[in-house]
């Protein structure tokens, strides 16, 4: 299935692509529906996927160990995630689902290697990986006792 050229245009990942390699791009992923309060995949999920969002919005979440919901960032049309768990390998750190019926696009592992072998593409998600991390510390900063952020050990996880 192609997809339309003038929203991956929107992607910042692929918004400095010239047309044949977007073509190439929109040849990977293919597009699936969400109704409202459907998950996209679970915590601790092995991540198969990287995932944009072409209309709606996603939540993503963590069940804290109380039972409640703590909600990490909502991710609207054009805004992508599940990359994470394709780069390292790991599970999926959070929950997501849908907030609102939604369209969202996916590809596999195999074809986002490719991706990640484009230099543009590579640099792109490492910056937003690295400003994920900046908000996910500040957001733990916040969290600390008296506000002052949380000391991290040798491992860079708080200490404690």
């Amino acid at each position: 299935m192609k997809l339309d050229l003038d929203f991956l245009r929107t992607v910042v990942l692929f918004s400095d692509l010239p047309d044949e390699e977007l073509q190439m791009v929109s040849d990977i992923f293919k597009e699936t529906k969400y109704q409202r309060r459907q998950i996209v995949f679970f915590e601790e999920d092995t991540g198969k996927y990287m995932y944009i969002v072409k209309s709606g919005r996603v939540k993503v979440s963590r069940l804290l160990p109380t039972g409640k919901e703590m909600i990490l960032a909502f991710h609207q049309s054009g805004e992508y995630f599940g990359e994470m768990s394709l780069i390292d390998g790991e599970t999926t750190p959070a929950t997501v689902t849908a907030v609102v019926p939604s369209v969202i696009l996916f590809t596999g592992s195999r074809e986002f290697s490719g991706l990640m072998e484009h230099p543009t593409i590579n640099r792109t998600i490492l910056k937003t990986l690295c400003t994920r991390c900046r908000d996910a510390w500040r957001h733990a900063g916040g969290a600390a006792a008296g506000g002052a952020p949380a000391a991290a050990g040798p491992t860079g996880r708080p200490r404690g």
